[in-house]
């Protein structure tokens, strides 16, 4: 689903950025004249007028994007669906007579296996796909700033750091703050009933480790349930993870202790 409403939300931007994929930067331009950063609306005729342009991707008739996706991952994650999921929005939307008098269409799909793969499969894409913008769901963003410095409008799902920094990527949700606490987490366990916890994540990830800290010290923060196991220093893809759930079970199975230091008689199961 979260992988469906990237694609949703990216095609809905698209629109927006199909007018600015430009490389050319004035130089002259002085700091006492920044160039005009003011967004003007675009008119419902306005998208049904063929405008015409020379941009990569673009043809009189189609606007044509690439799609690089993790379609082969250890996670049995469902990224090829975000294809799927393009092409019947875009189906929606060509239906209404596209967008400037074009049909949007996906002509490239690429499979970054694992995500291990992202720099070079980003870097074919830009050399062989002839794409106006790149839709993409990847388990890693190493190809960040290539598709930065070929201005390629990049529409993805908001889950890595390197996205960070680059005005030509779009996530479907907006900046996030990896090792920040919060309270949705608390929350949910206190609408659950749970009152045990714990936290695995991955050791070869930074962001994964800097996330369970942060989830880590939402609970302490708001503690509607004790945090009993953390453990960040799993494989990626890690498939037994046995030992660690048999920990998780002996510490839920231990007296637990409520806000203020007093031993509980309940024992409820991490």
């Amino acid at each position: 689903m979260r992988v469906r409403l990237v694609a949703l939300c990216a095609a809905v931007v698209l629109v927006a950025a199909a007018c600015g994929n430009s490389d050319d930067d004035d130089d002259t331009t002085s700091p006492t004249n920044p160039p005009d950063t003011s967004v003007t609306a675009a008119s419902d005729d306005d998208l049904d007028t063929n405008i015409p342009s020379s941009e990569p991707g673009v043809t009189d008739t189609e606007i044509q994007v690439a799609v690089i996706s993790s379609k082969t991952n250890p996670l049995n994650g469902k990224y090829a669906e975000l294809a799927d999921g393009m092409r019947a929005y875009f189906e929606m939307i060509n239906s209404e007579g596209g967008i400037y008098g074009r049909e949007l269409v996906v002509t490239s799909e690429r499979d970054d296996i694992v995500g291990l793969q992202n720099l070079q499969t980003v870097q074919s894409s830009l050399a062989e796909d002839n794409a106006f913008a790149t839709f993409l769901a990847s388990l890693g963003f190493t190809g960040a700033d290539a598709l930065d410095e070929a201005g390629m409008p990049t529409f993805m799902w908001n889950i890595r750091p390197e996205m960070a920094g680059h005005e030509n990527v779009f996530g479907n949700i907006g900046a996030l703050c990896f090792g920040c606490t919060g309270q949705f987490l608390p929350w949910i366990a206190q609408e659950i009933g749970a009152e045990q916890v714990g936290i695995l994540a991955y050791g070869v990830a930074n962001e994964s480790k800097l996330c369970a800290a942060g989830n880590r010290d939402s609970f302490e923060q708001y503690p509607t349930a004790e945090v009993v196991f953390f453990d960040d220093t799993l494989e990626f893809a890690q498939a037994d993870l046995s030992s660690q759930v048999a920990e998780m079970k002996e510490k839920g199975r231990r007296p637990r202790h409520d806000v203020h230091g007093h031993q509980r008689d309940d024992r409820a199961g991490a």
